[in-house]
């Protein structure tokens, strides 16, 4: 047979051939070089993630560092930070799941998690994939891995001579510790878990005294702002509200930091009534979301927008921007907010007096949440369900809460 195969002016060597010549290759030292050098190559090749092509094209680097059996620098590719328009430099791992890559990412740090030995890597990559699991419902495991994120960054910071370390290393472990007691802030709100999270974040914000880490400190803020809004402390909720909103311009955000900041304050200014700041957040959030590609966070605005509508009297509208809110996490397969964007819908639905779609739409958040293990959240479901006289589960969501 030929060595070469020719169509349509290109040409490949003959399968048979290829086979053979991979074989020879990975039998010689040539095999590893081969790969290392294409790792590179794709992780240099792409300077900015901004669409989904180029988040898939420099992940490319991953598989090739995979093949050769070195999870550092299979780790290092999913961390490998690069600049973009929107915000500071943000790490391959969290831009797939800006654009909505969250399953792929999922299977590539559960493929090379346990093989990592560097642990101020590890510490990174546990924070990746917690935030990873939260999203798609799995918050136990979840709590897990930001435990762990914290508890190895902080090892590294108190086992390393920190003369040794450069400034820009240490604060890289600082910022782990941060945002992993951040998102586990985050993981009890999904949960339910409002006491935990308001202490979490306390206990985050009084941890932090470095100029370089202030973007944590407002993301403790308005997450705190949020909380209290939803339970009974307006002042304290607006007070933290202002502070945030008066350093928005001025800070360096990280992309879901900048996102959120956006979300929780357009959420909180809802809570307490002034509809019009809310609007403003909400619409800022919706653009920036547009602009960065960035779907949990147009999602998460959308659910925020649609209650607003519902509050302003625009049933229609609210509905719209509902189901497109759904839409969206159900396509990225986002369980914690898909769960939270059913109760709202439900919430919405309950309001026009759509007692059937109401009821469906309460069930498909219990379910969502039992899934979780969310029982905090399930017995908020089922509160609001008798509040509206919906109070009557149909025999599957019973099933399903039995477990």
């Amino acid at each position: 047979c030929c060595l070469i195969e020719f169509n349509k002016n290109e040409y490949w060597l003959h399968p048979a051939i290829r086979i053979e010549a991979i074989n020879r290759l990975k039998a010689s030292e040539d095999w590893k070089q081969a790969h290392s050098i294409a790792a590179t190559f794709w992780t240099d090749s792409i300077q900015s993630v901004e669409k989904i092509e180029e988040a898939i094209q420099a992940f490319e680097a991953y598989y090739h560092s995979l093949e050769i059996k070195d999870f550092e620098n299979a780790a290092q590719v999913i961390l490998y930070r690069r600049k973009n328009k929107w915000h500071i430099a943000e790490p391959l791992g969290i831009s797939f799941w800006r654009v909505g890559l969250l399953h792929p990412m999922f299977r590539a740090i559960a493929q090379i998690i346990d093989k990592v030995k560097n642990e101020a890597l590890l510490s990174e990559l546990n924070t990746i994939f917690g935030y990873i699991n939260n999203l798609l419902g799995e918050v136990i495991p979840a709590i897990e891995h930001y435990k762990k994120a914290y508890n190895l960054a902080t090892k590294v910071l108190q086992c390393s001579d920190l003369e040794a370390l450069s400034i820009k290393q240490e604060l890289r472990l600082k910022s782990v510790k941060a945002a992993s007691l951040i998102d586990l802030g985050c993981a009890f709100i999904d949960l339910g878990e409002i006491g935990q999270a308001i202490e979490t974040f306390k206990a985050c914000q009084s941890s932090l005294n470095h100029p370089e880490l202030h973007r944590y400190v407002l993301a403790c803020w308005y997450h705190l702002a949020y909380l209290y809004s939803t339970q009974g402390f307006p002042e304290e909720a607006l007070q933290l509200a202002k502070q945030v909103n008066s350093q928005l311009i001025v800070t360096q955000w990280s992309s879901s930091s900048q996102g959120y900041a956006l979300v929780f304050l357009g959420l909180t200014y809802a809570n307490l009534h002034y509809l019009e700041e809310s609007e403003q957040m909400l619409r800022r959030a919706i653009a920036f979301a547009e602009a960065s590609n960035y779907l949990q966070v147009k999602a998460k605005a959308l659910t925020g927008f649609a209650t607003l509508c519902s509050l302003q009297g625009k049933p229609k509208e609210a509905l719209n921007y509902h189901q497109e809110s759904i839409e969206l996490l159900d396509k990225m397969g986002a369980k914690s907010d898909l769960a939270e964007a059913y109760l709202q819908l439900a919430l919405t639905e309950q309001k026009q007096e759509k007692g059937k779609e109401s009821q469906h739409h309460f069930e498909q958040a219990i379910q969502l949440f039992t899934q979780m293990q969310a029982s905090k959240q399930v017995e908020r479901v089922r509160d609001l369900m008798k509040k509206s006289g919906g109070g009557c589960l149909t025999d599957k969501t019973k099933k399903q809460e039995c477990g």
